[in-house]
């Protein structure tokens, strides 16, 4: 991808408008879509911004544009990972669920490709899945 995709790629992953990532990271939205056409290669101030934002390597920004399947980029959000566990965990523990660690482990992936940062909204999710299916769950057997 060239760097103008690579923001536009990452920007609509999130679902933000132009506005709303560059005041995420404290730049004019003018400074984006000027990158997001190409007519601008962000600066290395902006380039950093992104990067911390998206949680990828700077040089996605600069000059290498983002591939998908370089190791490079395939590094975790930290905290919301954390976040994910955790409220995955609990959930389970406040309504004394059995589990096996591949269904525990499919449960907080599926959070994690939604990027979901909301924890009432990962218990409110588990409670909808927890009253269509105890099954799943490890009740009712």
């Amino acid at each position: 991808m060239t760097i103008a995709e690579t923001i536009i790629f990452f920007r609509k992953s999130r679902n933000l408008t132009v506005r709303e990532l560059a005041d995420a990271i404290n730049v004019s939205p003018t400074a984006i879509a000027l990158s997001e056409k190409g007519h601008r290669t962000p600066s290395k101030e902006m380039a950093k911004r992104l990067s911390d934002y998206f949680k990828i390597p700077v040089s996605a920004f600069l000059n290498d544009g983002y591939e998908p399947h370089n190791p490079q980029y395939t590094t975790i959000d930290n905290d919301l990972m954390i976040d994910i566990v955790d409220a995955v965990t609990e959930f389970l523990h406040e309504n004394n669920l059995d589990i096996s660690p591949d269904q525990r482990r499919e449960l907080i992936k599926h959070f994690y490709g939604q990027n979901c940062h909301d924890v009432n909204r990962i218990r409110e999710i588990l409670s909808g899945m927890l009253a269509l299916n105890s099954h799943a769950f490890g009740k009712g057997k």
